[in-house]
């Protein structure tokens, strides 16, 4: 049996190829896609009549097809142009039900494994091909002036208050940006700093698997603030009393949304196509070694493919990716911290725009202090230069500033 909304999705492409034949050429989904077999059919002799002919013409289809489209077919066709409004939809549709159609396979496969005619790594494995499936949009040859406007145009780069870094790693809308750093050194802390600010021009979404709401919120009001978090459920003075509420309005303004608890990468992919359809959106992803994945895997195969879809989100869709990753114990004996440290896989390295590592050199001493110095290191970086600069991280408010300078 067809479901009702994935037969009204059929109907309103077919309805907008009749009302706008040329968007045949724009056609990338596959008549396997429809399940219902009328629409499929009316579908399928409407891309060979046009191939044909160039043009769709309701008459000649219906003397030459009659036998396969039967005595409603001009009916069913004015019916399907009352269903649109407008063919800009026409993306959106094929997009949609491309995803039907993965669904609908997932629902075959597991049907499949309950009749025990495929094993449980069999499973796996359908699934996981279906995972990076796309449509296969036709390609268009570029004219000599959209290669010249691609080749000259300038990457919207997203800045923010840590002008040295910012400048030196220049990061770009699409980029997929690592921040590494051993427990308890302050890559959550430097995340959230960017999250402040960078959430003043731009969307945010952000990720996390270790923290309540509450936690967050709570550093992103004492980094707005600077009043220390201690003090915010119960301010000392008047003064900090209307810092607090400052801050508390500066963050409820900003377009933040925050996601926490445990998180695989289908549910963190699905929001942020959500979540990206109008405006360009910073993902936040605290941290990447702990996004749920395929049981059978070993970890490092896990991670690996969690890197590579994380990077072809960013790529796919309208947004950029920061997330953070832990460093293996093995870099606590060392000075700093080195790509090769980065935990669970390569691909971490390999995918990366940019790998950014923390290091705090009293970490080791296990001295705490109200001011902290953090090295930031920029070990990759496909936009620039490499390098360091030195930083102070205020642990009471949660506010990184640049020391001094050495990029």
């Amino acid at each position: 049996m067809v479901n009702a909304s994935t037969d009204l999705i059929e109907k309103t492409l077919i309805g907008c190829i009749y009302t706008k034949p040329k968007l045949i050429d724009e056609i990338f989904i596959k008549e396997e896609y429809f399940n219902n077999n009328y629409n499929k059919t009316i579908f399928k002799i409407s891309l060979e009549f046009y191939k044909k002919n160039k043009h769709l013409d309701l008459v000649l289809i219906y003397q030459e097809y009659q036998q396969y489209i039967g005595n409603n077919f001009i009916l069913f066709i004015t019916e399907c142009n009352n269903m649109i409004a407008t063919t800009t939809i026409f993306d959106e549709y094929q997009e949609k039900l491309f995803e039907i159609y993965k669904n609908n396979l997932i629902v075959k496969y597991v049907d499949k494994f309950t009749k025990k005619e495929i094993d449980q790594e069999k499973l796996f494995d359908y699934l996981e091909k279906l995972k990076y499936m796309q449509p296969n949009k036709n390609y268009d040859y570029l004219s000599e002036e959209e290669i010249y406007h691609i080749i000259t145009k300038e990457d919207k780069q997203i800045k923010f208050r840590l002008s040295s870094l910012s400048n030196t790693i220049k990061l770009t809308e699409h980029d997929f940006v690592v921040i590494g750093a051993r427990p308890g050194v302050g890559k959550t802390g430097f995340a959230l700093n960017l999250l402040e600010d960078i959430s003043k021009n731009y969307k945010c979404l952000y990720f996390n698997m270790e923290m309540s709401e509450q936690q967050i919120l709570r550093r992103l009001v004492s980094i707005d603030s600077k009043v220390p978090m201690n003090d915010l459920a119960k301010p000392e003075t008047e003064h900090q009393k209307q810092l607090i509420k400052d801050g508390v309005k500066e963050i409820s303004k900003r377009n933040i949304k925050i996601f926490t608890g445990v998180q695989t990468t289908n549910y963190i992919k699905q929001t942020i196509v959500r979540e990206s359809k109008k405006e360009h959106t910073v993902v936040f992803i605290d941290y990447i070694g702990l996004i749920a994945g395929l049981n059978n895997k070993s970890q490092y195969e896990r991670t690996t493919m969690i890197v590579k879809e994380l990077r072809q989100i960013s790529m796919n869709f309208n947004c950029t990716i920061i997330g953070l990753a832990q460093v293996n114990r093995n870099a606590e004996s060392k000075t700093t911290p080195t790509l090769q440290d980065l935990k669970d896989t390569g691909e971490l390295e390999q995918s990366a725009v940019s790998v950014i590592l923390l290091h705090n050199e009293n970490a080791d001493k296990k001295i705490e202090k109200e001011l902290e110095e953090l090295k930031i290191i920029v070990a990759k970086n496909r936009n620039g230069r490499t390098g360091y600069v030195d930083v102070t991280y205020n642990q009471q408010n949660q506010q990184i500033f640049e020391k001094s300078k050495y990029l």
